[in-house]
């Protein structure tokens, strides 16, 4: 779950961009019932652009792998362009109960 995305610009070509992330993973047995397992896993972080980026939206301006433990994390990076939508799993590689709350809208300060 992405619970926040900011960004600060950083040069005139340039965006740091903070996620505040909670990871988990569970396995759920033949009679439904969830337990919680310590996760270690390589999940893709993808940062989208702005619309006034003058780029396509839909194409991300950063997409890499990062090694995500159980629990809250920060995540900090630095992209080519002003971001729009941020956070975890935007291709949906691992099974996920609530894909609604993976990509957030991305806070500009600065």
């Amino acid at each position: 779950e992405t619970e926040g995305a900011a960004a600060t610009p950083v040069t005139e070509r340039a965006w740091e961009v903070t996620l505040d992330v909670r990871a988990r993973k569970f396995v759920v047995d033949e009679t439904g019932v969830q337990a919680d397992m310590p996760m270690d896993d390589w999940v893709q972080v993808g940062v989208f652009p702005a619309a006034d980026a003058g780029v396509d939206t839909n194409a991300p301006v950063y997409l890499e792998m990062h090694r995500l433990r159980s629990g809250r994390q920060t995540i900090t990076l630095t992209v080519p362009a002003r971001p729009g939508r941020a956070g975890l799993g935007p291709n949906h590689l691992l099974i996920d109960l609530d894909m609604d709350d993976n990509i957030d809208g991305v806070k500009v300060g600065g």
